[in-house]
């Protein structure tokens, strides 16, 4: 039908290279930047907004050495970007999660929230015959668990993800081996689809522990050194616990209280 022929997904990947996706460069490390090119695009195209893939390139020794995100991180993350909303019944729920926007059932039930994969910045003229150099080769850690808003301002979000992924190396996040090779893999993720449908508040102890081991990686981005203002810093942190203390805050109204 007509509508058929409309409906479906655009897709934009400032950074890539080629269609497939494997060829690729940074778009840019800057921050700011990038929340504003966010933004752009967003009011550039009349399409409706709807997720967010960001992905941060892997440092060598970081390859292979990933570890799986606490569950109590996962929850903070989804707070920050995974589309906490109103439901019709004046709960707030994780719309992300809620709508099965990042659920997949190819090989088994999955979570499409984090995944590493492999990059090229260059391509030979012959695939085969012709091997790309070394350091033509990354790897990318990729969030899609984000809901892409309008209006968000994703500068303290992008932050926190780079702070995340240099202090603490999150590894896929979850895909089906993951959560058939593991029962406690499987009892955190009964326990974050429950969570994400009614959520309970972030204990201000899981906030601490979240925000320090996000500043630990940004204060070490640059050969142990900052690679930001201490003040840029301290302001996204400030952004980051602000957003999560609301989100308790919310938490705690009655339903459709306004």
């Amino acid at each position: 039908t007509d509508r058929a022929r409309r409906s479906g997904f655009l897709e934009l990947a400032p950074g890539r290279l080629n269609i497939a996706g494997e060829l690729s460069r940074p778009a840019t490390a800057d921050p700011w930047l990038l929340n504003q090119l966010i933004h752009e695009i967003v009011n550039f195209y009349d399409v409706r907004p709807h997720s967010l893939h960001l992905s941060f390139q892997l440092r060598k020794k970081q390859v292979g050495r990933q570890k799986i995100l606490p569950l109590a991180f996962v929850k903070c993350l989804l707070v920050l970007g995974g589309g906490p909303e109103l439901k019709g019944t004046g709960r707030l729920w994780v719309s992300r999660m809620g709508y099965d926007e990042i659920t997949q059932y190819g090989y088994g039930e999955e979570l499409v929230f984090a995944r590493t994969s492999k990059r090229r910045w260059y391509l030979a003229p012959d695939e085969i015959a012709d091997k790309p150099p070394a350091q033509a080769i990354t790897y990318v850690q990729q969030y899609k668990f984000v809901r892409l808003e309008k209006r968000a301002n994703y500068e303290p979000l992008i932050l926190c993800l780079k702070g995340l992924q240099l202090a603490y190396n999150p590894a896929d996040y979850l895909s089906a081996e993951q959560l058939k090779g593991s029962r406690k893999l499987h009892r955190q993720y009964q326990e974050l689809k429950k969570w994400a449908a009614e959520p309970a508040e972030i204990s201000l102890q899981t906030i601490s522990k979240f925000l320090n081991t996000v500043q630990k990686g940004l204060m070490n981005e640059g050969h142990r050194r900052p690679a930001h203002k201490l003040h840029y810093i301290d302001w996204a942190l400030s952004a980051v616990d602000v957003q999560l203390r609301m989100f308790n805050k919310q938490l705690k109204k009655p339903p459709n209280a306004s």
